[in-house]
């Protein structure tokens, strides 16, 4: 931008042209001083973050002969993910303890999930209204993982044919493949599930690339 305006002084046949060219770059490169972010963590680096706490979450499960199931659920303005022992689980009063157990509901183990983060930074962004509905607020964190995050190329979210169950379609996510246990980008869209309609929302089927999600609640509106 500098250049163009110097050029304009110095040759005034061209000078109008080098003048809005040097203003359009003068005020971009402001524009990208002040919007880029002062640290840029690479992919690869979060990625490696993640892979410890999903090791330790997946020996646990594995030792403690857990489910391979993960409900997501409310707790206050909180969520907490829950991996029962039983498939036919209830869930905890307690909750809020790592191994509940000594209250009514089922046996397993509770930790605060990878995505509640996510769904915060989302909520902290969001132009429109808070989802009532399951598939309002997957569809909505999905698009913003997706745009503001890019965290996947893409995310296509539909209703299932089974009542009250959502089916999500994540092409060329981060964080590796979204069969693993608590991947970020599953746990977020879990979290706002489960905040939205004030309602378990187990996620129990995944391949490598689609997840059903699914509320645990006859009263929820999906």
């Amino acid at each position: 931008g500098v250049i163009a305006i110097l050029g304009g002084v110095i040759l005034p046949d061209v000078r109008a042209v080098l003048f809005v060219i040097g203003a359009i770059g003068l005020f971009s490169g402001v524009m990208t001083w002040y919007l880029t972010p002062g640290r840029v963590v690479p992919v690869s680096v979060g990625e490696s973050v993640y892979d410890g706490a999903m090791m330790t979450l997946t020996n646990l499960r594995d030792e403690l002969g857990l489910q391979p199931i993960t409900v997501y659920v409310p707790h206050g303005t909180q969520t907490r993910a829950f991996i029962p022992r039983e498939h036919d689980f209830e869930i905890p009063e307690n909750i809020s303890h790592v191994f509940p157990g000594d209250t009514s509901g089922s046996e397993g183990l509770t930790f605060t999930p990878s995505g509640q983060e996510l769904t915060r930074e989302v909520d902290e962004i969001r132009t429109t209204h808070d989802p009532s509905t399951t598939l309002g607020a997957v569809e909505q964190i999905a698009n913003s993982l997706v745009e503001h995050f890019e965290v996947a190329d893409d995310i296509v979210v539909e209703k299932s044919t089974v009542v009250r169950e959502v089916k999500i379609t994540i092409t060329d996510p981060a964080f590796g493949p979204v069969t693993r246990l608590d991947h970020p980008i599953v746990s977020a869209l879990a979290c706002a599930a489960a905040q939205s309609v004030n309602a378990p929302v187990v996620i129990d089927s995944v391949d490598d690339t689609t997840v059903t999600l699914s509320v645990a609640s006859e009263a929820a509106e999906e």
